[in-house]
């Protein structure tokens, strides 16, 4: 009677792992979602954030070779006049 005692005490043990085993694959694959959801999140935020310093960039361009052009015609009304 007393291995059978055992067994049955060792089934429960296995049985107890096989259960926190499954929880925590579960606790796993929630957490990976989660994960996986914010990478997505940061992926756009981060594409978002380049096109925005894309468009300052050329805008500066832009801007500064204009100010260029209006350096040039300011030294070449000086020149001139």
């Amino acid at each position: 009677m007393s291995n059978q005692v055992l067994e049955d005490e060792d089934v429960c043990d296995e049985q107890g792992k096989v259960a926190g085993l499954a929880a925590k694959v579960v606790e796993l694959r929630e957490s990976n979602h989660k994960l996986l959801v914010d990478n997505v999140a940061l992926r756009a935020r981060n594409e978002q954030l380049k096109s925005e310093s894309s468009l300052e960039r050329k805008f500066l361009a832009i801007l500064g070779i204009l100010l260029w052009f209006l350096f040039l015609y300011a030294i070449a009304i000086k020149i001139l006049y």
